[in-house]
């Protein structure tokens, strides 16, 4: 069986655009999905919320190729745009990969510090999963 993918040759403007070729590249390959989620992130049509939504989608996505030290970059736009904003909050699973990633990165208390600071500031609530995961110390 032969597929044939047509690679659109129109311009990117928009978060459509940037969705609709991270979700054709994805299905194949993580680093393509990451090329474009980073073009997209520098288009100067998008909005806050926008480059957010693009923010999150790397940061999982680098999470997701164990690329730790990205993935921590990515987490901290994200982190840095929910506390500047009142219409944030970050959900526990997207937490627990938040924080996972600095743990994995070995910054354990930078990962504990950026708990605090959301929970403080109400953009997250308490997790026991991720108070676990700062609790443990490898052995």
């Amino acid at each position: 069986m032969l597929f044939v993918f047509y690679e659109s040759r129109r311009p990117v403007k928009s978060l459509k655009d940037i969705n609709r070729i991270y979700q054709r590249r994805s299905l194949f390959s993580r680093k393509k999905a990451i090329e474009t989620l980073e073009e997209g992130l520098q288009l100067d049509s998008l909005k806050d919320n926008e480059k957010l939504f693009l923010s999150m989608q790397l940061a999982l996505e680098y999470y997701k190729l164990k690329d730790y030290e990205k993935a921590c970059e990515a987490f901290k736009r994200v982190v840095d745009e929910a506390l500047r904003t009142d219409y944030i909050k970050i959900e526990e699973k997207f937490l627990i990969k938040l924080v996972g990633s600095y743990i994995l990165n070995n910054k354990r208390e930078e990962a504990q510090k950026i708990y605090n600071r959301l929970l403080a500031s109400g953009k997250c609530d308490k997790s026991k999963v991720v108070e676990d995961m700062l609790k443990n110390r490898p052995s």
